[in-house]
């Protein structure tokens, strides 16, 4: 597993983390934006397809609460 944090469309850091997927053979990031649990928001062939995936799903939907 690898922890990392990326930076929102409000320039926020946001705590992540990916892991492999062996039974879907792919990668899944989940986010822990709040500090109070991990939600899985995004997935990708590669570990940058998955962080890229849950930035853009991140960002569309802290944008449209």
């Amino acid at each position: 597993m690898k922890r990392t944090t990326f930076t929102d469309w409000a320039n926020q850091a946001v705590p992540a983390r990916v892991f492999f997927n062996a039974i879907e053979d792919d990668w899944i990031c989940e986010i822990n934006p709040y500090g109070d649990a991990w939600h899985e928001f995004g997935w990708g062939l590669s570990v940058k397809d998955a962080l890229s995936h849950a930035q853009a799903a991140w960002n569309q939907f802290d944008q449209n609460r």
